[in-house]
């Protein structure tokens, strides 16, 4: 007699959850460091600024005054970015449908894209209230459509982004996001689809690392930023990609 239990969806809760706990643990350090650092930063930009009162408009050193306050700002949005990731980033909190802001980023995204991409748009016909920061949201349909061009290089091909109401289930919601301890009930989905070069599993599995990029020239905090937007206002994010067939990501958020 031979008995066998398969354990292999239990080992991959298991492992999703230890990657969980993990970036957060991640998340709390840098969020302690982005705090520290954002005070420090704080300090030289303002006395940065109390040297250019102190000197003429043609002093020489003007300029690397100039140079050190720009330096400093840009560092600071590195800091949001960084409370971003670990959603413990300043929110101004307000109530609106979120079709709209979906609606009004993929147009303004639409003028910078090469011609030869298509954007379109299976918005839901019933309005997605929702209690959330708007720049945010803003910043995580930005990155997703973003990435979704960028998939294709220099080829040809088309984005779809879709919204809708969902009703999960715990059961559901388990096994959308193991470990985000989410509630059953009513949630907004929303989709953005490309046909573009995909993902190897190894590369899926690290995409939401910060400052992973599968790109040469990646650019900061990306969808780790995402995640931790995501994370804090209590809603998560799932990935499906096939190698030359393309990537789908859902995120999901509390319907009001």
């Amino acid at each position: 007699i031979v008995i066998a239990t398969d354990i292999t969806a239990v080992r991959t809760a298991e492992a999703m959850l230890r990657r969980s706990q993990k970036m957060e643990s991640v998340g709390e350090l840098a969020g302690g460091l982005a705090h520290d650092f954002n005070n420090l930063l704080a300090a030289v930009i303002g006395n940065a600024d109390l040297a250019m009162m102190s000197v003429g408009k043609e002093s020489p050193v003007v300029h690397n005054l100039d140079q050190i306050v720009n330096a400093s700002i840009t560092a600071t949005d590195l800091c949001k970015q960084m409370l971003a990731f670990t959603g413990q980033g300043v929110t101004t909190v307000e109530k609106f449908d979120l079709n709209n802001v979906v609606q009004q980023t993929g147009d303004m995204l639409r003028a910078a894209m090469p011609k030869k991409i298509n954007l379109s748009f299976k918005l839901s016909e019933s309005p997605l209230g929702i209690k959330a920061d708007k720049s945010q949201m803003r910043q995580v349909i930005m990155n997703l459509i973003t990435n979704a061009s960028e998939s294709y290089g220099n080829g040809i091909g088309t984005i779809s982004v879709g919204t809708e109401i969902h009703n999960y289930t715990k059961k559901e919601l388990d096994l959308f996001h193991p470990g985000a301890s989410l509630g059953s009930g009513q949630y907004i989905r929303i989709w953005v689809t490309d046909s573009g070069v995909g993902m190897k599993p190894e590369v899926v599995a690290k995409i939401f690392d910060p400052f992973f990029s599968a790109k040469s020239g990646g650019r900061g905090l990306g969808l780790a930023a995402v995640k931790g937007i995501l994370h804090a206002h209590r809603g998560a994010i799932s990935v499906d990609s096939t190698p030359g067939e393309g990537t789908t990501f859902v995120i999901i958020l509390p319907h009001i």
